[in-house]
């Protein structure tokens, strides 16, 4: 899903609940984006972001409280026993990206930040929902294991 989100009150609560959970489990061996949803999400950060240049991949999780996570979610899941969900992304826009150094600042601007998040549990179906997923649980060709 493609849109501008508040970075202290979305994005960095995404990335705590990640960073703030090292013991859980990363069960996410794969995660998918279409190019139709790359190619807009591109377009629109060379029109919001000055200096637009690179871009920052965010592990993630989702949780039960910010994001409305629920369990039986079909597309992506909430972690046994816990209140977030398997590790997610989100993609921002860079400007100032040094190859080299690999320093570079996220597009923010007036506490906002425009952000491709994978599997956002707020949009459950449809359209806008169309474009990123996990394996698990959206594998192709299916898992046989007990995790799909």
């Amino acid at each position: 899903m493609i849109r501008t989100i508040p970075v202290k009150n979305l994005l960095q609560p995404w990335r705590d609940n990640f960073t703030n959970n090292p013991s859980l489990p990363f069960i996410t061996e794969s995660s998918l984006l279409g190019l139709d949803l790359l190619n807009e999400f591109l377009t629109r950060a060379r029109q919001e972001c000055k200096d637009f240049n690179g871009l920052r991949i965010y592990f993630i999780r989702y949780d039960t409280v910010t994001d409305a996570l629920k369990e039986d979610n079909h597309h992506i899941k909430l972690v046994p026993g816990t209140k977030v969900s398997q590790v997610s992304l989100a993609i921002v826009p860079v400007k100032g990206f040094d190859p080299v150094t690999l320093a570079g600042e996220d597009c923010e601007e007036g506490g906002s930040i425009l952000a491709l998040s994978f599997c956002d549990p707020r949009v459950a179906s449809g359209p806008a929902a169309a474009g990123t997923g996990h394996c698990p649980p959206a594998c192709n060709p299916p898992r046989t294991d007990s995790t799909n």
